[in-house]
């Protein structure tokens, strides 16, 4: 038998930031959105809030939807 020594493939381990999963977060994100804001100046205001720095500017827009899809509801008809 052959050996092969490839290298194992793993996933990177990346831990969730918790502070963007609060509840006060989403409504202040679908506020700021309700009001007219843009992406980028949410994204400026939830840094400040949030002392992240380094947000990405496409976090808002998943917080914002994560919080939409909360709202939504199914229901089966006969």
């Amino acid at each position: 038998m052959v050996e092969e020594n490839e290298p194992k493939k793993t996933r990177a381990q990346f831990e969730r930031n918790l502070k963007y999963k609060k509840p006060e977060v989403e409504e202040k994100v679908v506020t700021l959105r309700g009001e007219g804001k843009s992406w980028e100046e949410i994204t400026n205001v939830m840094r400040v809030e949030l002392d992240e720095p380094n947000m990405a500017n496409s976090m808002p827009i998943k917080i914002y939807n994560r919080a939409i899809a909360r709202t939504v509801t199914i229901k089966k008809r006969a």
